[in-house]
């Protein structure tokens, strides 16, 4: 998760926004490998394969982002 978080960051993304974002994709990509694999051995390799399709899915609007402010 720190890897996509520091990626967003050192794209020009707020801390919020690549902390956020990052753990999003993180949990986003989880579920998504684990709709198509049996196995719980996920590594962070295996995340990483569909990090461009996730966020394309993200920019184009097919997917919805929605942070609720709770504090």
């Amino acid at each position: 998760m720190t890897g996509f978080i520091g990626g967003l960051a050192s794209q020009g993304y707020s801390l919020t926004e690549s902390s956020l974002l990052g753990m999003y994709l993180h949990g986003y990509l989880a579920d998504d490998w684990l709709e198509t694999n049996t196995d719980m051995d996920l590594l962070a390799g295996d995340l990483i394969v569909g990090t461009g399709r996730a966020i394309k899915v993200l920019k184009d609007g097919k997917e919805r982002v929605y942070i609720e402010k709770s504090l």
